[in-house]
């Protein structure tokens, strides 16, 4: 595989769709010579999506393009399709650098989290995975109505024969491809989006698949999920308002 040609390829793709769906761009910052791209459609977006964390999980970066180039989407977004495009300049060596998401860990985190934190928080964040060890796909999540989330999330777009059927995935409990709160390790992408956001999501599309199947299923997760945000959003706003009234009565 010619890695340039691969991240040529990507950043086309990233104009190509931004033009096609009249979204708005903006440079969050140069990461090692390499621009990071936040893409949405409206102002106050409820959804962010981001892919390309690791050097060997593209294929998640083009299912998120595919999603956004394909789908007029009216729910507002926020977009990062290839957050980390010097760890995919570095295949097939994975850039340790980013495996930790502190305060202080280092440049792409500080920049990135200072563009999210100009924006309201999240109802939902997902973060586009490949598990390359695994043959069926599963989801994790931290936040409340989480689990039904990916549960309708899976069950709308996913053939069961392709959704993991382990109880167990590296020390957590797994139901039919959902793994709650515990599957996320504290100081990665994930734990830190779950300050921003609601409901914090991580899809792990099994990497064992063909390239194309892969784009497909990740695909089909963003179509469900944004199918379902108006339904979430709605629950969020019910749960906001019982707070205040039980907070009122305290």
């Amino acid at each position: 595989m010619n890695i340039k040609e691969l991240i040529t390829d990507i950043y086309f793709k990233i104009y190509e769709t931004i033009d096609r769906g009249n979204y708005t761009a903006t440079e969050i910052m140069n990461h090692k010579g390499y621009p990071i791209i936040a893409i949405k459609n409206k102002d106050n977006p409820r959804i962010f999506i981001s892919s390309g964390m690791h050097c060997d999980e593209y294929s998640q970066i083009f299912a998120h393009l595919n999603f956004l180039k394909e789908n007029g989407c009216g729910v507002p977004f926020l977009s990062i399709p290839l957050i980390n495009p010097y760890g995919l300049s570095q295949y097939p060596k994975r850039d340790k650098s980013n495996r930790r998401w502190g305060k202080n860990e280092g440049v792409l985190q500080k920049g990135i989290e200072g563009y999210i934190n100009k924006f309201d928080k999240f109802i939902v964040s997902i973060d586009m995975h490949e598990d390359t060890e695994e043959n069926g796909l599963y989801i994790y999540g931290r936040g409340k109505y989480c689990s039904d989330l990916i549960k309708k999330i899976l069950k709308e777009s996913i053939p069961p024969c392709l959704i993991s059927k382990k109880d167990l995935l590296y020390g957590d409990k797994c139901l039919r491809g959902v793994i709650s709160s515990e599957g996320i390790k504290e100081n990665t992408l994930e734990s830190y989006m779950s300050n921003y956001s609601e409901i914090s999501l991580t899809s792990e599309v099994p990497g064992k698949f063909p390239q194309k199947m892969k784009e497909q299923i990740g695909q089909k997760i963003l179509d469900s999920l944004f199918r379902y945000e108006s339904k979430i959003s709605e629950m969020w706003v019910l749960e906001q308002i019982r707070k205040k009234i039980v907070s009122a009565f305290k």
